[in-house]
């Protein structure tokens, strides 16, 4: 059979209806756990960003600095994406939904998907 690949997937937190977090973009953050099936890896093919009512869309690469421990692997990872990390070309006021967008091969696991303050003023 032919086997089917997810490339992309959106979550909104607000049943589809806009969002403003222009007043929390510097002092909050994207946080998940995740894990891989693949060797530890100081960076994953993954992109982690909001798309705005307009469809701009916009992201950033799952890097090691994001990371705790700085290496993505097999056993549960937090990950913490600062809002300011994301390109600022977007309507803030009017966010649609939060998009995970994968590339390359292999499994990854998503679990306690979250948005944090970051103790900022």
């Amino acid at each position: 059979g032919k086997e089917c690949s997810l490339v992309a997937f959106g979550v909104s937190w607000n049943k589809w209806h806009p969002v403003d977090i222009s007043a929390i973009r510097d002092k909050a953050a994207i946080q998940f756990s995740i894990k891989s099936t693949g060797v530890g890896a100081s960076d994953l093919p993954i992109r982690v960003g909001f798309e705005d009512y307009d469809r701009a869309k916009r992201g950033a690469l799952l890097g090691s600095a994001y990371v705790s421990g700085g290496q993505y692997g097999s056993q549960w990872e937090t990950v913490t994406v600062p809002l300011a990390d994301l390109p600022a070309c977007l309507d803030l006021t009017r966010i649609k939904h939060l998009f995970f967008q994968l590339a390359g091969r292999g499994e990854v696991y998503i679990d306690e998907l979250r948005l944090v303050g970051l103790g900022r003023p």
